[in-house]
């Protein structure tokens, strides 16, 4: 039966598994003052550990209550079993926010190496799809670089996972590189990838008539689609910019207007002239 107390808050242990390495300042910040001026409405799960109480769900809450320096915090007290402590954990943070890949890669990591449990085992419990379990596992088997611009927020899950099939090193720095630079779709890491392992796999067959390799010191020039002229250009000379759905479809139905106009006056131009 769940018991609920006002506990010291230096009776309160962190998760034994926090979800997530760091947390938005400003949004830690208001949650801090808004606890500072109110308190903390909703109880922090824990559950008993020794002689103190090991946070299950809230952590963000417990952390912020020890920044807005208070004493004491209202608690629900349960008895936990191991597994059922950490799935708790996951669930909580998955449903107020998808956590960073492979902070929850490294949690599932953690419920497949201490209980045993299948991928689609893990996904039942935390009721996500086996999909959303397998690749955040994949993420954690990433080379370094990849990880690193994964976690930075550089790249999406998607495109990391791409560049992860890349065979060869110097292959895949580069092709990291003007994925970053160049803010490439996962679709387009996906052609580069395909490509790149192509002309290596084509170099090793046949030697003599393989096309050049991607590679640091002589790259062939990488392409992108303008969405404004529809053509091919340099993907180091296109611009990346964040408009919303509607302003893109306003800036295409723009181009399109534009386009003709300039049909029409060519027509009229070429009609005057006969």
């Amino acid at each position: 039966m769940d018991r609920y107390a006002e506990l010291p808050l230096d009776l309160l242990l962190p998760p034994e598994i926090p979800m997530r390495e760091t947390m938005d300042p400003a949004a830690f910040a208001e949650l801090v003052a808004d606890i500072r001026a109110n308190g903390v409405d909703q109880p922090i799960t824990v559950t008993p550990e020794g002689q103190a109480y090991r946070t299950v769900a809230g952590e963000r809450r417990r952390l912020a209550a020890i920044a807005a320096a208070l004493l004491t915090v209202p608690c629900r007290i349960r008895d936990l079993t191991q597994l059922r402590k950490l799935t708790m954990t996951i669930r909580e943070n998955l449903q107020r926010e998808d956590p960073p890949p492979l902070d929850a890669g490294r949690t599932f990591a953690r419920l497949q190496d201490d209980h045993g449990l299948a991928t689609d085992e893990i996904a039942a419990l935390v009721h996500k799809s086996s999909s959303y379990v397998a690749t955040r596992l994949r993420a954690l088997r990433l080379p370094a670089d990849v990880q690193d611009a994964l976690r930075s927020g550089s790249i999406g899950l998607t495109a990391a996972l791409e560049l992860g099939k890349v065979l060869v090193d110097e292959d895949r720095a580069w092709l990291l590189h003007h994925t970053i630079s160049g803010g490439a779709t996962a679709e387009v890491v996906r052609s580069w990838v395909l490509d790149v392992n192509q002309r290596r796999a084509n170099t090793q067959a046949h030697p003599e008539t393989a096309a050049p390799v991607v590679h640091t010191e002589a790259p062939p020039q990488l392409l992108a689609i303008c969405d404004w002229h529809r053509g091919k250009v340099p993907l180091d000379k296109t611009l990346k910019i964040q408009v919303c759905a509607d302003c893109y479809t306003y800036l295409l139905d723009l181009r399109d207007e534009i386009a003709r106009r300039e049909t029409a006056a060519q027509v009229e131009v070429d009609h005057v002239a006969r």
